[in-house]
């Protein structure tokens, strides 16, 4: 897999968007102590990405597997 480090977000997000009919991607990145980056980035109709927004909801709840852990 090609390391992704240098990769701009916009153009790591284009290609997403490319890739999937509905898409949302929410991440935040602490820059300092006083200094939050927020990413919000979605595509598709109003309704698949709630959707999508509600799936995710759920799956965070409900937890993973072992084998699921993509957190660092």
């Amino acid at each position: 897999m090609k390391d992704l480090t240098f990769v701009p977000t916009e153009d790591m997000l284009r290609e997403i968007q490319g890739r999937f009919d509905e898409m949302v991607f929410l991440a935040a990145s602490k820059r300092t102590s006083q200094i939050e980056d927020l990413t919000i980035s979605f595509s598709g109709s109003y309704h698949a990405c709630v959707g999508l927004i509600e799936l995710g909801k759920l799956a965070i709840q409900a937890g993973g597997t072992e084998d699921e852990n993509f957190t660092n």
